[in-house]
């Protein structure tokens, strides 16, 4: 006998921010040991869907001790009008295996509808858009095993594919192809039942690619074309039971949410053209290697890490006299900060680093035809610590709306100069030093409390690189004679041959000295 209902959950329109990063959220950690029921499964689903912050509907039907979900729509609201999106896709059939665990079957093809409308100013009237995928898999095997406190989910596949079929802005069909395609993968997650909603999940992607050729109706076209190998991402997310709340985030956090991904890829390419016509207008290909990402959300504040190791970036483009080509040893980037008002200081972070990065001699030819300048790779490192204090939420939006302007949300306390490096063209500057900064006092530098500390300065070759500029004409006399003259103002002669340093402190009294003369 065969029984059927539909159920549908709608979200509150406070969801802000909730949109298509929770359907990228969800497709990441789909659901994942006693017996396990195919309710138990698909509720499973359900609490995932809840817990993310989307609202959904979706149809049930039994067919004997199988249960068969109909196509599942998920939709977000925005704040204020701005518009609603929604994707709908075939649903899978739970069915038991007899020995406590649940298989999840989907259809080999699958159709993915994205629809949705979003206001770029609250006076005019909604821009529409409809895209449509074709999905389909290679011998895909989804298992769910448990408890419903704490369910199991296993994927594996020889590969997958999504097709662009349909592209529709406004009304109007664009001339659109794409295709993303993996090779065979694993999706391992974790689904956890307690206070919060915990889902810890591991994927392996033996490679993927994403290609795709857009002709925009004013005219042009662009071609795009990326691909990765050895992917890897792990994620963790700890969420509220009643969904997650980009108005509320505050008060989330402080109540256990926690967000936290990593992606790492041992290689990769890009490829971007753009066409007007069938005249070539750019043309820019990148390969990176031992790329990673990893981004973390919590109660104690905001982290983000990126790298990547050797790259090459190619560009051709209109107005260039000719192809530019760079490669670098490695690219990395780091902030860390508190997020929530607290009445102690919190450690913050920020890093950015350029490793010998080279471009190509027909650059240098342009400008230095002769090879005056020295051509050595450019390093750049800038790598900063310190203690904030945070006055009002950073993700409370309401309340930095009505304190902007007014009041600052953060406060500096401390500052540390681990590093700073910039290397290039046969000049080098260097720096490290240390701050701290009084609160009681935001008279002496305009309003920010005042700081106290010091930082120790390097640089050389720096006479060297201006009389090379000056004879290759590229920089006035006159303008060169007042860098010497700034240069002599703030810094003494170092040790070694065409070498400056320089000590510039500021005292307790805010008083700002260069080599202990005060110049405020």
């Amino acid at each position: 006998m065969k029984s059927k209902k539909r159920i549908s959950l709608n979200m509150p329109k406070t969801a802000f921010l909730r949109p298509t990063a929770a359907f990228a959220v969800f497709l990441l950690a789909s659901p994942a040991l006693a017996d396990l029921t195919v309710d138990e499964a698909w509720q499973t689903w359900q609490a995932q869907f809840r817990a993310m912050g989307v609202g959904f509907e979706a149809s049930e039907s039994r067919k004997g001790d199988a249960l068969q979900i109909g196509d599942i729509t998920l939709s977000v609201t925005l704040p204020a009008g701005a518009g609603q999106g929604a994707v709908t896709f075939s649903g899978p059939r739970f069915k038991p295996l007899g020995d406590g665990r649940v298989q999840v079957i989907f259809p080999d093809s699958v159709t993915a509808t994205i629809s949705g409308a979003v206001r770029e100013e609250p006076d005019q009237d909604p821009r529409t858009f409809l895209i449509e995928l074709q999905t389909s898999s290679q011998n895909q095997s989804g298992i769910m095993s448990g408890s419903p406190e704490r369910v199991v989910s296993e994927w594996i596949s020889q590969g997958a594919e999504a097709s662009l079929t349909k592209v529709v802005l406004d009304g109007v069909p664009v001339k659109a192809n794409g295709t993303m395609s993996f090779g065979p993968y694993t999706y391992n997650s974790t689904t956890t039942d307690g206070e919060n909603l915990t889902i810890e999940a591991k994927s392996k992607f033996s490679h993927y690619g994403i290609v795709y050729d857009v002709e925009f109706p004013e005219g042009g076209v662009l071609e795009n074309s990326n691909h990765a190998e050895q992917a890897e991402t792990t994620q963790r997310m700890v969420l509220p039971k009643d969904g997650l709340d980009f108005l509320t985030l505050h008060n989330q956090l402080r109540e256990g949410l926690e967000i936290y991904f990593d992606a790492t890829a041992a290689s990769g390419t890009s490829t971007q053209n753009t066409y007007d016509g069938d005249k070539p207008l750019t043309r820019q290909n990148m390969t990176v290697n031992d790329y990673r990402a990893e981004l973390a959300l919590d109660a104690d504040g905001l982290g983000y890490d990126a790298s990547i190791g050797p790259f090459t970036l190619d560009v051709q483009a209109p107005g260039l006299f000719v192809p530019l080509s760079f490669a670098s040893q490695g690219v990395a980037g780091a902030l860390k900060m508190p997020v929530l008002a607290t009445e102690e200081t919190k450690d913050a972070r920020f890093l950015m680093s350029v490793l010998d990065l080279e471009m190509n001699q027909d650059v240098w030819a342009t400008f230095d035809p002769e090879a005056q300048l020295p051509r050595d790779p450019m390093t750049v490192t800038i790598d900063l610590a310190g203690k904030l204090k945070v006055l009002t939420d950073l993700v409370d939006f309401a309340a930095l709306s009505e304190t902007a302007g007014k009041i600052a949300p953060i406060q500096p306390a401390a500052l540390e100069i681990r590093k700073v490096l910039l290397s290039a063209v046969g000049a080098s500057l260097t720096g490290d030093g240390a701050f701290t900064f009084d609160a009681s006092d935001t008279e002496s530098f305009g309003g920010m409390p005042r700081p106290e500390g010091r930082v120790e300065l390097g640089l050389t070759g720096a006479n060297t690189l201006l009389d090379t500029l000056v004879s290759m004409g590229l920089l006035p006399e006159d303008q060169a004679m007042g860098a010497r003259m700034m240069m002599g103002l703030f810094a003494t002669p170092g040790q070694g041959e065409d070498t400056l340093n320089s000590t510039i402190e500021v005292n307790e009294q805010g008083h700002v000295l260069a080599n202990g003369q005060r110049l405020k």
